[in-house]
């Protein structure tokens, strides 16, 4: 059974693995640098903003709180500070800057990584300690979270 198959579909790690989807498809739209690049690009800024945002607010401190040794959420966030730097550098650049590329490969390359990261060691954490009602509600703070950003 997949994870995606193993998860509850209204509870937090489904709504969390939905918003990485997201980004994942943003990634390859950026990655094929077709019209429209730019505003595709900002998109995925914002959307990995809010994103983190809304993990670091909801997900991680669920995360903690069930993680007695608080390893994987402090491996998650040093994850998301690095993205944010590299991020920020991205949007400095712009998409015609020459290096934007390269960069932007390293980026997409962390990024995939992070969520994958997330994905095996977070949310099977989340899975196993949340009750079905609790993980609901989290769902819903997080979704929330994501559209204030």
């Amino acid at each position: 059974m997949s994870t995606s198959e193993a998860v509850r579909s209204d509870g937090l790690v489904a709504a969390v693995q939905e918003a990485h989807q997201r980004i994942k498809s943003l990634l390859n739209e950026v990655a094929a640098d077709d019209d429209g690049r730019r505003e595709v690009f900002d998109e995925l800024a914002d959307t990995v903003a809010a994103h983190e945002a809304a993990e670091q607010q909801v997900v991680h401190p669920l995360t903690e709180r069930a993680d007695e040794k608080d390893d994987v959420v402090v491996a998650v966030v040093d994850e998301e500070q690095e993205g944010e730097q590299v991020l920020g550098q991205l949007k400095d650049m712009g998409v015609d800057d020459p290096r934007f590329d390269e960069t932007f490969a390293q980026f997409r390359e962390a990024v995939l990584k992070h969520a994958t990261h997330e994905e095996t060691n977070e949310h099977p954490i989340l899975e196993r300690t949340l009750s079905p009602e609790t993980s609901r509600q989290a769902a819903e703070k997080f979704r929330a979270a994501q559209t204030v950003g």
